[in-house]
């Protein structure tokens, strides 16, 4: 559980991908640990699974937005900026 509560809180910054996927494995083996009986704690395992499945899912939105966005007009023209935030601001149009 605690690989998934890290895998989402920093799936903001794409960590979701590095933490989702070991806490889904930890996860489903925990479920497998209980179901044979050498283990306790099938709620926490299920909660694991499930918040590295959200943070995998969004991970995959916020990657896909910003491939989404840097393939418009705006995206292009601030990258085509650099570091200069005056530019980049106009290519968004915030003043």
């Amino acid at each position: 559980m605690l690989l998934g509560i890290v895998s989402l809180l920093t799936s903001l910054v794409f960590g979701g991908f590095y933490f989702g996927v070991p806490a889904i494995v930890v996860g489903v083996l925990g479920i497998r640990q209980v179901a044979a009986g050498r283990a306790r704690g099938r709620g926490r395992a299920l909660a694991g699974v499930a918040l590295g499945a959200m943070a995998l899912l969004v991970s995959a939105v916020l990657v896909g937005g910003l491939f989404l966005f840097m393939n418009t007009p705006a995206g292009q023209c601030a990258t085509a900026a650099g570091d200069n935030p005056q530019k980049v601001r106009q290519c968004v149009g915030v003043r």
